[in-house]
């Protein structure tokens, strides 16, 4: 898939494999991670069309303030990446994630995070990889 097709859609496309993006970065002092929280109610609806999947995003940090901004947020099971997700953010560093594609709830799951941080630079960082929790 060609990047054009693949920013079209979307998607991203890295020449480094998921597994291998960085989970942690390191700017001057400040240590910056990302954990995803993502699980599906399977609770009974009243209203039909209400999300089962939910899902945040933590940006976490050792030093403030934080010389960073999201640009976007992509839910990935490798091998596949998952369509880039909208975001709200909900605090400093806190982001929920909405309009979640259909998942399969029995595979590692994560989030890979685009930043710009204050340099100018773009940094991509991957939360850990681990299976959607089922809520009841």
């Amino acid at each position: 898939m060609t990047n054009y097709l693949a920013s079209i859609l979307g998607l991203a496309v890295w020449a480094t494999p998921i597994d291998r993006l960085p989970t942690s970065l390191t700017v001057g002092n400040n240590q910056i991670t990302v954990q995803a929280y993502l699980w599906e109610d399977r609770m009974p609806r009243l209203a039909p069309h209400s999300p089962k999947l939910h899902g945040f995003v933590d940006i976490k940090t050792t030093a403030s303030p934080v010389p960073l901004t999201v640009k976007n947020i992509w839910i990935v099971q490798p091998p596949r990446i998952r369509r880039r997700t909208k975001f709200i953010p909900e605090g400093v560093l806190r982001f929920r994630l909405t309009e979640i594609p259909p998942l399969t709830t029995n595979q590692p799951t994560g989030v890979v995070v685009e930043l710009s941080l204050d340099n100018g630079k773009t940094a991509h960082l991957r939360s850990a990889l681990r299976p959607i929790e089922i809520t009841y």
